[in-house]
């Protein structure tokens, strides 16, 4: 995205801000070569979704942002992160969060593993384990890379002891935070 089209995005915002849903840029008096370019760039901010025309000539652009545009900006000039719920049936999941994430589920899980009475070596790694596991840039293979190498980790060595004890812990906190 070029400096114009960023500054055409700055000033829809503002204007939406004020309650000015719209944003004109005066073309009168530019050479040809000029309003070509502008064209060319409200046309690809356009296709992205991040506006909409209210009114276009060869003198005069009237623009809006989009609802996405809104989102975008936002979003610090980036694409917004989408939840997808999906419902079957009868079950319904409690969704708490802001700004399209989800936080308040994996945070009760943290403050369950937290307050449990599991040696701070164990739930350190359960913790660093819901971590990774959140990342949504995470891969099935490397989803699964994760868990094998989690099952590994709470297994082995001096964790041994208390391996039951810790994946009971967490397995309890996981199954109280869904619906049955």
């Amino acid at each position: 995205m070029n400096e114009f089209q960023i500054e055409v995005l700055n000033e829809c915002y503002k204007n939406f801000k004020n309650r000015n849903n719209s944003y004109g840029i005066t073309l009168d008096n530019l050479p040809v070569e000029e309003k070509s370019k502008i064209f060319s760039d409200l046309g690809f901010l356009k296709d992205k979704g991040l506006i909409s025309y209210i009114a276009i000539s060869t003198s005069l652009a009237k623009l809006k942002l989009t609802p996405y545009g809104v989102d975008f900006i936002e979003n610090g000039f980036r694409e917004p992160e989408h939840t997808h719920v999906i419902n079957q049936g009868a079950n319904s999941i409690y969704v708490n969060g802001s700004n399209n994430t989800i936080s308040d589920n994996y945070n009760q899980i943290c403050a369950d593993i937290s307050n449990s009475d599991l040696p701070e070596d164990c739930k350190e790694l359960i913790e660093t384990f819901l971590y990774e596991m959140k990342n949504p840039n995470l891969t099935p293979e490397k989803k699964s890379q994760k868990v094998t190498k989690f099952l590994s980790d709470i297994s082995s060595g001096t964790l041994a002891k208390v391996a039951s004890s810790g994946l009971a812990t967490l397995l309890t906190s996981l199954f109280k935070h869904l619906s049955f």
